[in-house]
């Protein structure tokens, strides 16, 4: 503390840079303590004074008391514009109009803000605050179900944060876009399918797991509105399978509630009361959704009687018919029986003996026949299938080494005795040789022998991307989300082979520079998406001819009962999304 000459005592600056700390790690209580009464004394400079009362502001935010920040942003911007801080009166109305927006009751207050800041963004011609004020705006038409103004300003908003490069701001405009398009007023559910795959990539790609969560959301909706149920429970229960740590009730209740109402659109009744019962877990008892809930409950546990009652109505009424229908089918078969019988007997009577005798004969000679024919089929199918396990292990496993190995050697002719470290790469090249004999000389020996028995597949998965990018010419990226835990052996092999033909296929044929792997394992089903910047190939049904294996592929992921997407066009790469039950 400082004492001057008239007594008066000036509190002490408090370290701003340790206060953002805090508010980075939601300590958000420790910031109002440590900035209270700083902003509480009167003789402060003004511009610290705003700063503190700003970084308040946004600890109230973080802490969901709209109100108290509302006031404290406020008197922020007060004392910047008394000292004539332009650009911070313009900061000061940026969080204003956020907090407002918090509140349904009072979004109307939120116009005179919006318009000093508009204003004041297209005087100064500052791509970063006319970025934010174009943004806003959208916001608003959006609110006001102004669809065509709200998507022509995030057009213009997401073209200025691109000049700036601000991608992340770019990026939440384009998934706002998709909201708008996927609104009650427009129903453009295909535009807003490509505005959040491509919002989910980038937080895939930067792990922003609660955007992503919501940009999975969104799809779900997206594709609801399809009707396209079996893709939109997929991306619920992949929203809900990722591990948010902000706001998880509220967040869990929407997933659950979107969930809740698409199966009442299929008259899933079960789920419907499986999906309520989660939303009534997580929710307060003394929250009035609660008592709603309750009723909610109770109306589908009605419902889902009514709808088992109709159930088995309606099959009681096809097994009676069925039963009929057999009945007078057994009739007439039996009419027709004794009929044919009765003539038989009138006209060959002597000869009934010896033509069942035949009869039998016959029956015998084909059931030999059948046998030894059911025994050719399985050896040949058999000696077959080892043929092409053998062939596909040799493809994807030496192929894939091999394939490096080609480049490394390609890499040494083309730059002969003019690489400072040409030795390392004959030794890299000499070990990929190594690891090709290997694994061939581990065929011979054990199916399941190699990386994969050792150590599991993630650090095989790893192994390979490595190998791929040691030429340089390749960046291969590595992501795993769930996998805590070894899968089942013969499981971990098939998904490891899957990988190694399709990393062969960039090598080969996609003149990529950059690749990425994912891995994710979630409570039923593991989540596997390869992607690369080549140059892109044209979909189409796959077969054996197309040289990528992605045939072979597709036919392996259908024996596991597991699901195959490929989306690619040339000139932007490819991206392999493959889903396997576990």
């Amino acid at each position: 503390m400082a004492v001057l000459a008239t007594g008066t005592i000036y509190a002490q600056v408090p370290d701003f840079d340790n206060v953002e700390s805090l508010l980075e790690n939601n300590e958000f209580e420790k910031v109002i303590v440590a900035l209270e009464d700083f902003t509480n004394t009167e003789n402060s400079d003004k511009a610290q004074l705003a700063e503190g009362q700003v970084l308040i502001g946004r600890a109230f935010l973080g802490l969901d008391k709209h109100d108290s920040a509302f006031r404290n942003f406020l008197n922020a911007k007060r004392n910047w514009k008394s000292i004539d801080s332009l650009y911070k009166e313009a900061d000061a109305n940026v969080l204003i109009i956020e907090t407002l927006s918090h509140q349904k009751a009072i979004k109307s207050k939120i116009k005179p803000y919006l318009d000093e800041l508009v204003e004041f963004a297209e005087d100064v011609d500052d791509p970063s605050y006319l970025t934010q004020a174009y943004g806003r705006l959208a916001t608003e038409f959006n609110h006001k179900d102004d669809m065509d103004n709200a998507i022509a300003y995030y057009d213009k908003a997401i073209d200025l944060a691109y000049t700036t490069d601000d991608t992340l701001r770019a990026v939440s405009f384009q998934f706002n876009k998709g909201v708008a398009y996927n609104s009650a007023k427009m129903k453009l559910y295909k535009k807003a399918i490509e505005s959040f795959n491509a919002a989910a990539d980038y937080f895939l790609k930067n792990n922003q797991i609660e955007y992503l969560a919501f940009a999975y959301n969104n799809l779900g909706e997206s594709y609801a509105g399809l009707e396209q149920y079996d893709l939109a429970i997929k991306y619920y229960n992949k929203a809900d399978s990722l591990p948010i740590k902000v706001n998880v009730s509220k967040t869990k209740r929407i997933f659950y509630k979107n969930l809740e109402l698409l199966y009442r659109n299929t008259e899933d009744y079960k789920k419907v009361l499986f999906y309520l019962e989660k939303q009534k877990a997580i929710t307060d008892s003394t929250d009035d959704r609660y008592q709603n809930l309750n009723i909610e409950v109770a109306e589908a546990k009605i419902q889902l009687v009514e709808s088992e009652k109709e159930t088995l109505i309606q099959k009681q009424e096809s097994t009676r018919n069925q039963n009929i229908a057999y009945g007078l089918g057994g009739l007439l078969l039996l009419g027709s029986i004794i009929g044919f019988l009765v003539y038989r007997n009138t006209k060959r009577k002597q000869r009934i003996a010896e033509q069942e005798k035949e009869i039998e004969v016959q029956k015998t000679e084909k059931l030999l026949k059948d046998q030894e024919l059911s025994t050719i089929d399985a050896m040949i199918a058999g000696q077959e299938k080892e043929r092409q396990r053998l062939a596909s292990d040799l493809h994807d496993s030496v192929g894939a080494t091999l394939s490096a190995a080609k480049m490394q050697f390609e890499h040494l002719k083309k730059h002969r005795g003019k690489l400072d470290n040409e030795e390392e790469f004959y030794e890299r090249t000499q070990t990929l040789l190594e690891e090709a004999y290997s694994e061939v000389r581990s065929m011979a020996h054990a199916k399941n022998s190699g990386v994969i028995a050792k150590h599991g597949l993630l650090p095989a998965v790893k192994k390979l991307a490595r190998n791929a990018a040691a030429t340089g010419k390749l960046n291969v990226e590595v992501q795993d989300y769930g996998l805590d835990q070894r899968m089942e052996g013969s499981l971990e092999i098939a998904v490891f082979r899957m990988v190694q033909e399709l990393v062969t296929n960039i090598i080969k044929h996609a003149e990529a520079t950059e690749a990425n792997i994912s891995l994710t394992q979630h409570e039923d089903v593991l989540n596997l998406v390869v992607e690369d910047n080549g140059k892109g190939f044209k979909v189409g049904k796959f077969t054996d001819k197309d040289g990528m294996g992605l045939g072979s592929i597709e036919k392996r992921v259908e024996h596991m009962e597991g699901q195959m997407e490929v989306d690619s066009t040339p000139g932007k790469g490819a991206s392999i999304i493959i889903d396997i039950p576990l």
